[in-house]
């Protein structure tokens, strides 16, 4: 008996090391694995979405456009479907942290796609999704190229543009599409069309003439009037019948929020969740402006801080003085470290972006050799009354445009 209980005690020691080989082994093989399927997702989502691949400093494919057929939206739909199985099936107990992180928002990302192309169906919704403004000024406003190179990719994305101008009345549903939506692409219209007209040209002025500045002229010619056609059918045969909601439901609502920010409590926690920090921030809120003016309700308070801003003139200016405040403050108290000594350029949004937006940043793609970011800013329109203007000019009050660049920059 003592000596089967020794043997088998041996047996059991041997097997402590066996086990954790074996473990090691299937570790490194599951992690090598992983990293392949990572870079065989990656140049598939570049080679699939083009546009996005432009966003992120990979421009292999700036002549081509996302191909938004019904046979491209197939591709697409089975693009995610296969890296889902294909992550899914990744043995997540041997995968490094950072791997199963990576694995986790991957998974995250290939739902999302599937969530907006299969479920929510954003191509038969949103016509604005036609229209390659952003994915021509990607080529425009950063110099990752010499300007003769990105005139030639431009050439090329708004030939192939006009097919999906063309496939946008086919694919855009009616029944699906808010009013809202159509409003939207309507009012940005005329800036839209200006930036084709004016902009993209004015990038390309001192390029030499010859067959590719005649070829690049013609290609724009062309897309403004197919832009202008597609105005004039949005206008008169979408807006009459669109009738879609723009809400997209709490099942996808609930979808998005696990993709996008791997949140998955229910909505109804969540909401409670979000009722009780407004209840904080009001009294916090409340604490301050009784420091600030303790005769004066808050409202009042924060009526008088919004009329405090600079006119139209000196927004720009004051933006990016506060931005490097900001930067120095991040730096001085250790909050986070800033990876480069190249300052935002703070710019007017673009026109065809000032509809929904009066702040944003375009940092350059992890991909991207051009250090050039721009913090955007939108001003007021010169035709809109004085009170209109004056509302825009409130969010650059001092309180509010530190909180948008804080969000937006820095850290």
């Amino acid at each position: 008996m003592k000596r089967a209980a020794a043997f088998a005690a041996i047996a059991i020691a041997l097997t402590i090391p066996i086990a954790a080989w074996a473990d090691a082994h299937n570790g490194a093989a599951a992690n090598r694995v992983f990293r392949a399927h990572v870079t065989q997702f990656v140049e598939t989502e570049m080679q699939l979405s083009p546009e996005r691949a432009t966003q992120l400093g990979d421009h292999r494919f700036d002549s081509r456009v996302d191909d938004m057929s019904a046979q491209g939206i197939d591709v697409v739909i089975r693009h995610a479907k296969k890296w889902i199985a294909l992550f899914d099936a990744d043995d997540a107990r041997y995968l490094s942290p950072a791997n199963e992180a990576d694995r986790e928002l991957l998974l995250g990302h290939a739902d999302g796609e599937l969530l907006w192309t299969e479920q929510i169906r954003s191509y038969q919704r949103e016509p604005e999704t036609y229209l390659p403004t952003s994915a021509v000024n990607g080529l425009i406003k950063r110099e990752f190229a010499p300007a003769e190179a990105r005139m030639r990719s431009v050439t090329a994305r708004e030939v192939a543009a006009l097919k999906n101008l063309e496939v946008a009345r086919t694919n855009l549903q009616p029944s699906l599409t808010p009013k809202v939506y159509v409003d939207i692409a309507l009012q940005q219209m005329p800036a839209t069309i200006g930036f084709f007209n004016n902009d993209v040209p004015l990038a390309f002025a001192k390029v030499a003439d010859g067959p590719d500045k005649e070829a690049f002229a013609k290609a724009n010619a062309n897309l403004v009037a197919a832009i202008q056609d597609y105005a004039q059918w949005l206008k008169n045969d979408l807006m009459p019948k669109a009738s879609g909601d723009y809400a997209i439901g709490a099942g996808a609502y609930r979808r998005m929020l696990n993709d996008a920010d791997m949140v998955d409590m229910p909505l109804d926690q969540l909401e409670q969740v979000g009722v009780k920090e407004l209840a904080r921030l009001r009294d916090e809120f409340q604490k301050t402006a009784a420091k600030i003016d303790p005769k004066r309700s808050p409202a009042e308070v924060m009526d008088s801080l919004s009329r405090d801003h600079p006119d139209t003139v000196h927004v720009l200016p004051t933006v990016a003085a506060g931005l490097a405040s900001i930067r120095t403050y991040v730096i001085a108290h250790h909050i986070a470290t800033v990876p480069s000594d190249v300052m935002p350029m703070v710019r007017e949004t673009p026109p065809y972006m000032r509809a929904t937006t009066f702040a944003s940043m375009d940092s350059p793609g992890p991909f991207e050799k051009s250090p050039e970011a721009y913090f955007y800013v939108t001003l007021p329109d010169p035709s809109w009354p004085d009170a209109k203007k004056d509302q825009l000019l409130a969010f650059y009050s001092a309180p509010s445009i530190s909180d948008t660049s804080v969000h937006e920059v820095f850290p």
